[in-house]
């Protein structure tokens, strides 16, 4: 499926859409080049359960969690990532076994590591729109 999120009213129906169709849990890969609109989404999307949360790009502390109403949202940005042992060296296995909502920006790495519940998230974006093409992980 793709949607126009060349609005943040656009981003913000298309994360509503999102939030009903895929329950916890469930795993999300962001990519996209730099200022896609990742991080955006995250944001968007954790507004659908809480309109007051502040979500912060997990540039550099890797990973972010919150927690809205018992349910755990976990946001990884692994762009800084060298290697797999990197990867597990942050504890990345435990993480993807406990959230409801996992959302991993420049998810290579991670690849290998995830199995069930992956939705894949591809932005794209140019000087006149943005898209968010969205893929069930076969």
């Amino acid at each position: 499926m793709k949607y126009d999120i060349t609005s943040i009213e656009h981003l913000q129906e298309a994360c509503k859409q999102l939030k009903a169709k895929y329950q916890p849990p469930v795993i999300f890969t962001l990519t996209g080049n730099l200022g896609s609109g990742k991080t955006t989404f995250v944001t968007h999307f954790l507004k659908q359960f809480d309109d007051s949360v502040l979500v912060n790009s997990p540039t550099y502390s890797l990973v972010n969690e919150y927690e809205v109403d018992g349910t755990v949202f976990y946001h990884f940005d692994l762009y800084r990532l060298k290697d797999e042992l990197e990867l597990l060296n942050i504890g990345f296995e435990d993480y993807i076994d406990g959230g409801d909502y996992i959302f991993i920006e420049w998810p290579e790495l991670a690849i290998e590591f995830l199995h069930e519940n992956v939705v894949m998230l591809k932005f794209k974006n140019s000087k006149f729109d943005r898209s968010l093409t969205v893929e069930d992980h076969e």
